[in-house]
């Protein structure tokens, strides 16, 4: 999930993930959503809340200084392995 303006496709190709980004207006359509837009945008918007919610706990209970401490932080194969497996 992110804003416009993230250009990261080709960085989660290779993680088999998908980028959500919700739509925006451009000055070359209508000054309006269609109803197919609102509705993904709101459908975007409920998910983004839980999102936004787990990056405060993260921040909030330093689960990430915890992590570094077990695994090191340069050691990027591991960290990767132990967040992919955790549970927000």
């Amino acid at each position: 999930m992110a804003d416009k303006g993230f250009l990261i496709q080709d960085l989660l190709q290779p993680k088999k993930a998908t980028l959500t980004i919700p739509p925006f207006l451009s000055r070359t359509r209508s000054l309006q959503f269609t109803s197919k837009e609102v509705t993904e945008t709101q459908q975007i918007a409920r998910l983004r809340i839980h999102v936004e919610r787990a990056i405060r706990r993260i921040k909030e209970y330093q689960i990430f200084d915890s992590l570094a401490t077990f695994v090191g932080w340069f050691s990027k194969p591991n960290l990767d392995h132990l967040l992919s497996s955790y549970k927000l």
